[in-house]
């Protein structure tokens, strides 16, 4: 009885986290609309850019911001170079006098990795401007492309004094690989409006997208040198303060995804580690015993543990269906469809040039889980070092 029970509790959990909270999210978001304040004053934007070895796509990058619909002096970019060996350097500094904004840029002289930088560019901008409760930071990869509405949609939020981070809205316009990047954009695509009703009905977001998102300038907390998921950790910084985060659809990025399993299998993984970091530095708000609280052990806690959770459903579903329970024994074959007969047809299919969105999504799905277990792995064996080369550029 008791393992039954272990086994039922663990499959809702899974079930709950990906199918019933999000569909009571959309349910309490459905007569809800988000503002979409008229810009009266500009405040100034910090525009924040760590780059190692972005030759491929950093002309672009500051191209996308040079278009952007905001004055010209209230834009400043601080660009850190993490050590670069390409042509990254080069190009930057050539760039620097035609610039529609001002280029504040830096060559970190060793490695220090994205948050080492992004620390260092922050100190920048606090000893060279004083910072005021209307500025506003963005945060953004070098491989995130503005579109010219993006620094105005992000900022206009900031008028409201209780909203201390912005989310953007990440498309992925040209899908150079079937391989992964459907998939990947699908799951973006229902994360970011899962995001975006959480911000409608709650005020909260669990994280926003690394790639591109925008913090109330004296929100900021300096990062952990060794954490690996910054995102995350400056939004439950903000909440645990007392602002409220939204994700507004309007404030649109552009970005290619990873063409591989492979490259994306160690994205996941380096994020899994961090998110794990963050569950220790966040344990206050592991259980649902606030709002805060609620939507993370609902949205991410569970997601987090999942693997976990699908071993153990896997081994008490073969235990149980050795005792001869019918339903069990279902079950079990269907675990052994999920998670076996299923990407090897994907990866058949994959081979004879046959792509099926269906079997792709199912093999995607188990691929990142397994990543999540590898990063939980790497979390136990300790994390000393934030410092990895970026997902190759397609």
């Amino acid at each position: 009885m008791t393992i039954t029970l272990i086994f039922w509790f663990c499959l809702f959990l899974l079930v709950y986290t990906y199918v019933l909270y999000p569909l009571l999210v959309h349910l309490l978001s459905i007569q809800k609309r988000q503002e979409s304040p008229e810009l009266t004053s500009y405040p100034k934007v910090f525009v924040i850019l760590a780059a190692h070895n972005e030759e491929s796509v950093i002309i672009d990058k500051l191209d996308s911001i040079n278009k952007s619909n905001y004055p010209e002096d209230k834009v400043f970019l601080f660009i850190g170079s993490d050590n670069s060996t390409d042509k990254t350097n080069t190009l930057v500094e050539n760039y620097i006098s035609g610039s529609k904004y001002a280029i504040h840029f830096y060559v970190m002289p060793t490695r220090s990795g994205k948050i080492g930088t992004m620390n260092f560019l922050v100190n920048k901008i606090q000893s060279e401007h004083q910072i005021t409760e209307s500025d506003v930071f963005i945060s953004t990869d070098a491989n995130v492309m503005f579109d010219q509405n993006t620094i105005p949609n992000l900022t206009r939020h900031f008028k409201n004094p209780k909203i201390g981070i912005v989310d953007t809205r990440i498309l992925n316009p040209n899908s150079k690989s079937f391989e992964v990047t459907k998939s990947e954009s699908h799951y973006l695509s229902n994360e970011t409006m899962l995001k975006h009703r959480e911000g409608l009905v709650f005020g909260k977001l669990m994280g926003a997208f690394g790639g591109c998102f925008a913090i109330r300038a004296t929100c900021f907390t300096p990062i952990p040198s060794n954490l690996r998921v910054d995102d995350f950790f400056l939004c439950m910084s903000s909440m645990v303060k007392g602002y409220s985060a939204i994700s507004d659809l309007e404030a649109i990025c552009y970005e290619d995804n990873a063409a591989t399993f492979k490259e994306e299998f160690k994205r996941k993984r380096r994020i899994s580690s961090g998110n794990f970091q963050n569950m220790s530095i966040f344990k206050a708000y592991l259980l649902p015993f606030s709002t805060l609280g609620f939507v993370f052990f609902s949205h991410k806690v569970i997601r987090y543990i999942g693997p976990i959770l699908m071993i153990i459903i896997l081994l008490t579903n073969l235990y149980l269906a050795f005792t001869g329970q019918v339903i069990m024994i279902i079950l079990l074959i269907a675990q052994a469809t999920w998670y076996i007969l299923i990407p090897l047809l994907d990866k058949m299919c994959q081979l004879l040039g046959i792509n099926v969105l269906a079997l792709r999504h199912v093999r995607y799905f188990n691929h990142m889980n397994f990543a999540l277990l590898y990063g939980l792995k790497d979390y136990i064996n300790g994390i000393n070092s934030n410092i990895w080369e970026p997902t190759k550029r397609i």
